[in-house]
C-alpha cells in the first residue's frame, strides 16, 4: 500500500509540546521556591542550613511530580471547552496542595534529627491541621495559578494552530479549484471535446455534438460555481464527475465504461468540493487514454463505523508504474490531512489485475444538497 504524502507532517507536537512546557514551567517555579529558600538561609544565617536546604528540595520535588501528574489530567481534556478546562485546573489543583502540605509537615516537623529541632526551635507540637490547612492555602495558588498559565497557553496555541490550518486548508481548497479550471480549460482537453463534437457533426450525429456541448457547459459551469472551499454532498460531487465523464464517454465509446455504487443513505454525506476531480481525470489520462482495450471505473462509497470510505477503481493496464498518478493524489491526501486534522487519509496501490485501486477515508457527516449544482 502506497500512501500520499501527509502535508500535515508540520503537526503541533512537533512544534509545540504540552508536556515539556509543562512541566519546565512547573520545575521552574517550585525551583524559584528553592532559591528563595537558599536565598534566606544565606541572608538569615540558619543553622543546619544544608539539612533545611535538603528538606526543601524534597518538598520541591514532589511538587513538581504532582505538576506532572495534574498535566495529565489536564491533557485528556484539551478538547473540551475552555470553561471546563479551566474549571477543572483550579479545581484540580486543591488535592496536590493539600497532600503536599501534609508531606511538607512530616518532612520539617516530624522525621527531622533532634539536632535541627533543637536549632530551628521546631515545635512537634503544632497542630496538624492548622499547619497543614495554612501551608495549603499558599501551596493551593501556586498549583492553581500554574495550572492555569498552562490551561491558558494550551488553549492559546491550540487556537492559533486551528486558525492555521483552516487558512493553509483555504488556500488548498482555492489551489484545487484552480487545478481543477485548468483542467477544465487545458487546451488538449477543449481539443478533444471540440473535435468530438466535430467528428459527431461531420458524421451526422448532430443529436450527439449537441449532447456533447451541452455536457461540457454544463460543466464548466457547475464547476465554477463550486466554492473549493466548502463541503458538497457526495451526489453532488458524483454529479459533477458525471458530467465530465460524459464528454469522456463520447471521446471514448466502448472503451469507457463507468459504475457507481453508492447507497441512497450516502448521497447527503458531505466530502470536499472537487475532491474527486483528479482521481477521476488520472483514471482517464493514464488508463483508459493508454489502453486499446475497454476499461471500467468503478466508483463506490460504504461506511466502516463512523467513517465514510470512498473508493475510485480501474482497470487499466497502468497499476504497474505510480508516476502518474502521484501529483494529483498527494494533492488530495493534503487537503484531508488539512481538512480534518490527520482524520482522514487517501491511499493507492496497484490492484490485483493490475489496474490501479484509490481508497479515500475521512470523518462521515450528513448536510443537504447543494441547490448551486441543482440549479
Amino acid at each position: 500500500m502506497i500512501a500520499a504524502p501527509n502535508a500535515s507532517s508540520e503537526e503541533p507536537s512537533r512544534r509545540w509540546s504540552s508536556a515539556v512546557f509543562a512541566l519546565s514551567t512547573a520545575s521552574g517555579a517550585w525551583l524559584l521556591y528553592l532559591a528563595v529558600v537558599i536565598l534566606r538561609c544565606i541572608v538569615y544565617g540558619f543553622k543546619h542550613p544544608t539539612m533545611l536546604i535538603e528538606r526543601h528540595a524534597l518538598t520541591a520535588l514532589v511538587a513538581i511530580g504532582m505538576a506532572a501528574l495534574l498535566y495529565l489530567l489536564l491533557s485528556r481534556i484539551e478538547n473540551a471547552p475552555m470553561r471546563r478546562r479551566l474549571a477543572a485546573a483550579l479545581l484540580g489543583a486543591a488535592p496536590p496542595a493539600l497532600l503536599l502540605s501534609f508531606i511538607n509537615y512530616n518532612v520539617m516537623y516530624v522525621f527531622v534529627p533532634q539536632a535541627f529541632r533543637d536549632a530551628m526551635g521546631v515545635d512537634v507540637h503544632l497542630s496538624l491541621l492548622g499547619e497543614v490547612l495554612s501551608s495549603a492555602i499558599e501551596n493551593y495558588f501556586v498549583f492553581a495559578a500554574w495550572a492555569a498559565l498552562y490551561t491558558a497557553v494550551s488553549h492559546a496555541v491550540q487556537t492559533q494552530d486551528l486558525l492555521r490550518r483552516a487558512a493553509t486548508s483555504e488556500a488548498a481548497a482555492r489551489s484545487a479549484e484552480l487545478r481543477a479550471l485548468r483542467y477544465q480549460l487545458d487546451p488538449h482537453f477543449l481539443f478533444n471535446a471540440l473535435n468530438t463534437v466535430s467528428g459527431l457533426m461531420l458524421s451526422g450525429d448532430v443529436p450527439g455534438a449537441d449532447r456533447t456541448i451541452e455536457a461540457l457547459s454544463s460543466f464548466l459551469r457547475a464547476t465554477l460555481a463550486v466554492d473549493a472551499s466548502a463541503d458538497i454532498s457526495l451526489t453532488d460531487e458524483l454529479q459533477l464527475q458525471q458530467l465530465y465523464l460524459q464528454i469522456e464517454q463520447v471521446r471514448f465509446g466502448d472503451r469507457l465504461a463507468v459504475e457507481v455504487s453508492v447507497p441512497e443513505p450516502l448521497g447527503n454525506a458531505m466530502v470536499p468540493a472537487l475532491l474527486l476531480q483528479p482521481i477521476v481525470e488520472n483514471s482517464i489520462r493514464h488508463a483508459v487514454a493508454r489502453s486499446t482495450k475497454p476499461v471500467h471505473i468503478a466508483v463506490a462509497a460504504q461506511v466502516t463505523g463512523e467513517t465514510l470510505v470512498i473508493t475510485v477503481a480501474n482497470d487499466g493496464p497502468d497499476g504497474r508504474a505510480t508516476g502518474g498518478h502521484g501529483l494529483g493524489l498527494a494533492n488530495v491526501s493534503s487537503r484531508l490531512a488539512l481538512r480534518y486534522d490527520g482524520k482522514a487519509g487517501c491511499e493507492y496501490r496497484q490492484s490485483s489485475d493490475g489496474g490501479f485501486v484509490t481508497r479515500i477515508t475521512l470523518p462521515l457527516r450528513f448536510g443537504q444538497p447543494s441547490r448551486a449544482l441543482a440549479a
